[in-house]
């Protein structure tokens, strides 16, 4: 199954971010099996926007929950909310993907 990850960071801890962005990537590298795509959010100007998007690969909601368990942001308090919903690809890799029945 896949699911859309949408994480908030919480307010003032850009310094906290900058501290843990080390450990968050070597836990995505980690984790690379599992993750289709993954980045942080932006401002059109190309500053952070406070949060990351995530397009896992998983078998259910609650691997998304466990890997968000372990996730370094999470763990040290970067992240004020974070919102799961399970994605069907209807385009993906820049071509259709057909639907069973269609």
């Amino acid at each position: 199954m896949h699911f859309l990850v949408e994480t908030f960071d919480a307010d003032g801890v850009a310094d906290l971010r900058a501290e843990i962005r080390p450990a968050h990537l070597r836990y995505l590298e980690d984790h690379v099996d599992i993750i289709l795509a993954a980045g942080a959010k932006l401002t059109d100007d190309g500053g952070n926007a406070g949060g990351s998007a995530y397009l896992l690969d998983v078998p259910d909601r609650a691997a998304v929950e466990a890997f968000l368990v372990g996730e370094p942001f999470q763990q040290a308090g970067v992240i004020a909310r974070t919102t799961i919903t399970r994605w069907r690809r209807g385009f993906f890799d820049r071509q259709r993907v057909p639907q069973e029945g269609q």
